[in-house]
């Protein structure tokens, strides 16, 4: 037999004992019960079965949240089992999903397009294979029978084995493992000779996470016991090199054409602009060069010219910590910078 209370009860201090588990959002509860549920207990993505699979928690239950379609409910009573958030009233809205953003601009579709091919009209995106190396249209092909190597239209994107000497267009990227990757630029020149210890700093945008194992340069007027040192540097977010990343020691520049070094462990790169070093040792060695402007974001020189890159003195032996800082004695800007690379393993 039940009995309903018509006027304010006065428990006279008394405490109500033996409550049972509370089933709706009017009935009484003990204390244990509200300090156990506090804003409520997370139950992960609503399940039509009426409990998460995994928690062990059981049937929902009051003060329970899940998560559907965005957006997060709490429960107000017992959830009925197998009736969607969205269809019962013993669910509330605790955050609500938003609206969806707008969508993003269209981006450069890449596609690859087989052999060259003379006099085909190719356009900016495409790939092409020339020569064992893969080549990418820029937009800007002068002649539609000349080349990939020769026109300023193609751009080198990979070299096809890992001694291959780059030519022609600097290329962009490489986007597999073994294959070399080096800096942007408009065209291949002779390097600007400056003397020993004074280096060339190349900008490099390294567009994955990767590691790298072998550092290259290539000579273009060797020396009598020439040596280069090379390494990398990272960029002071302010196109600039900052903090040597690593230092991958030296190679010999007494013979011309292409040098690499192995480094071990792996070298681990993130994400973002570098600055790849070389410093003559000993005897200058003439490299080929990179004829800029590189990224068009390099320190403009006196002349208000952009440069291909930076000069600093840094010295005989180990790399030191922190390139030399702008307008500091023997840094300057450099039209031409040395053809330099690193190759990519993962």
């Amino acid at each position: 037999m039940s009995r309903k209370v018509l006027a304010p009860l006065d428990m006279g201090g008394q405490r109500i004992v033996n409550l049972g588990t509370p089933s709706a959002s009017t009935d009484v509860a003990t204390r244990s019960y509200v300090d156990g549920a506090g804003l409520g207990r997370w139950r992960g993505t609503w399940s039509s079965t009426g409990a998460h699979p995994t928690d062990g928690l059981g049937t929902y239950a009051v003060a329970d949240i899940v998560a559907y379609q965005g957006t997060t409910y709490r429960a107000n009573a017992v959830p009925t089992v197998g009736v969607v958030p969205t269809n019962d009233i013993k669910w509330d809205i605790l955050a609500q999903a938003g609206a969806n953003g707008a969508n993003g601009t269209s981006g450069v579709s890449f596609t690859y397009q087989g052999a060259w091919v003379s006099g085909t009209p190719y356009l900016i995106g495409q790939w092409v294979s020339y020569s064992n190396n893969l080549y990418y249209c820029n937009g800007a092909v002068a002649n539609s029978s000349a080349p990939p190597n020769t026109d300023i239209g193609w751009n080198l994107a990979m070299t096809g084995s890992a001694a291959s000497t780059p030519v022609g267009q600097v290329p962009v990227v490489a986007s597999r493992n073994g294959g070399w990757l080096y800096p942007f630029c408009m065209s291949a020149g002779t390097a600007t000779a400056t003397s020993v210890t004074y280096a060339h700093a190349t900008p490099l945008l390294v567009p994955r996470d990767t590691t790298v194992d072998k550092f290259g340069l290539y000579i273009l007027t060797p020396a009598t016991n020439a040596l280069w040192r090379m390494g990398i540097y990272a960029d002071t977010g302010s196109q600039y090199p900052g903090a040597l990343v690593y230092d991958a020691g030296t190679t010999t520049a007494d013979t011309g054409g292409w040098k690499e070094i192995t480094v071990s462990p792996a070298v681990s790169l993130s994400t973002g602009l570098y600055w790849v070093v070389g410093n003559p040792q000993v005897a200058y060695a003439a490299p080929r060069g990179n004829v800029g402007p590189v990224i068009g974001v390099v320190q403009a020189s006196s002349t208000g010219d952009l440069a291909a890159g930076y000069i600093g003195q840094l010295g005989s032996g180990a790399l030191p910590s922190t390139f030399p800082a702008w307008g500091v004695a023997g840094v300057g800007n450099l039209t031409n910078t040395a053809r330099v690379g690193i190759r990519v393993t993962a």
